[in-house]
């Protein structure tokens, strides 16, 4: 038995976060209707921005977040639209949406309404920024909701240079998490008491979550280190990227308790006791000085060296990998970490799985998303509705 085996969801959402929450809960045996309107969610065509194909069925990156789904696609401006979700919806555990909340409201599928109708379901709703203050009603896409507006855009990047430049929908991928995981905390107090639940989260709020130790920094009474840093000005010189003399990065990443060790696979064991270096406050006033002897030794020896030599220390690092190596780690494949999902056309793409493993469960294997509404009739006619009737809404614009 797949672990959420018996769940059924409702997923009305575009884009990227809710979607890819509701992949998860399908992964993990859900049954997961998407609906989308009759032009389709947008995000089917957000390959484009990677000039990645996105014709009909071959479409890795909509596939991606949509695998595992039955696709439904209604007219949710007709009240035929409506009656049909809401069909959907009284069998369903749960309602996902991202839908802007002024919005679903005049369409009548508020929480207020929808819980008078279906008191026992679980409705979650998602937006950029949160349901009260200022910036309730701001659009939000993860750039802005999660990665500028808590910080990290412009303060984690060294200071004097651009702003960092995160990757499309990460913030988003992040945020997925914390959507599922309070999804299913509400599915339990549904199934224990038999009552349904409101639960929402925002960008905003898992940007902040996620940059909290900086932020508790920031906040201080005295702030205690600012931003954004300087490339020297980490307190600890051995957590930070050195260049090597073959033109790649190595990070450390250690621990005062292991500074002994740190020296030594430097090749400086005469610094072993310096009074410069050997204590927490000795350190963070001289940390200048040691950033450039760490940086002067690093250009000595290429990268291989220094996996090699870290690794003899037992010192945590990584050689800073570019994507394309990723796509052929043989750690990640060895993990199944990504999977290669092919194509009508012949082409075949890899995605990344997602990632948790269960004992006694297989992860299913990724299958191309269809077309818009490639389950409609399928699924309507699950829920009541006769062969005519369906060919009636279709003609009349209601499905497709």
């Amino acid at each position: 038995m797949k672990p959420l085996e018996g769940l059924k969801v409702v997923e009305l959402a575009s884009f990227i976060a809710v979607p890819s929450a509701a992949r998860m809960l399908s992964d993990w045996g859900a049954e997961v209707i998407k609906v989308e309107p009759l032009e389709g969610d947008y995000y089917r065509n957000f390959g484009l921005t990677m000039m990645l194909p996105t014709n009909g069925e071959i479409n890795p990156v909509f596939t991606a977040l949509n695998t595992g789904k039955k696709l439904v696609s209604l007219n949710l401006k007709s009240k035929e639209g409506i009656a049909a979700l809401k069909k959907l919806i009284a069998k369903a555990d749960v309602f996902m949406t991202n839908i802007r909340y002024q919005s679903i409201r005049k369409m009548g599928l508020g929480y207020e309404d929808i819980h008078k109708e279906f008191p026992s379901l679980v409705y979650f709703h998602f937006d950029g920024f949160g349901k009260k203050g200022p910036d309730a009603d701001r659009p939000g896409f993860d750039q802005a909701a999660f990665w500028a507006y808590p910080g990290m855009t412009g303060d984690w990047a060294t200071k004097g240079e651009h702003p960092l430049r995160p990757g499309h929908g990460f913030g988003d991928a992040v945020t997925s998490f914390n959507i599922a995981s309070g999804i299913l905390a509400a599915v339990f107090r549904q199934k224990m008491s038999g009552e349904g639940l409101y639960a929402s989260t925002s960008l905003f709020a898992s940007g902040i979550w996620g940059n909290h130790i900086s932020l508790i920094s920031a906040g201080a009474p005295t702030p205690t280190i600012e931003f954004p840093r300087e490339i020297d000005s980490e307190n600890f010189p051995f957590t930070n990227c050195y260049e090597c003399s073959d033109g790649r990065w190595m990070m450390w990443y250690s621990m005062i308790t292991k500074l002994e060790a740190c020296l030594k696979a430097l090749g400086r064991p005469d610094l072993i006791g310096d009074p410069r270096f050997c204590d927490r406050a000795s350190i963070r006033q001289n940390k200048k000085e040691l950033y450039r002897i760490i940086q002067e030794e690093s250009l000595k020896h290429d990268s291989e060296y220094w996996d090699n030599i870290l690794s003899e220390y037992d010192i945590v690092h990584c050689k800073l990998a570019t994507m394309q190596e990723t796509c052929h780690s043989e750690q990640a494949w060895a993990n199944d970490y990504f999977e290669k999902v092919k194509y009508a056309d012949g082409s075949e793409y890899i995605q990344a799985t997602i990632p948790m493993e269960f004992s006694d469960y297989e992860r299913p294997k990724a299958q191309p998303c269809g077309n818009i509404g490639a389950d409609t009739k399928e699924v309507l006619k699950d829920f009541g509705y006769s062969e005519s009737e369906l060919d009636q809404m279709l003609a009349s614009g209601i499905i497709k």
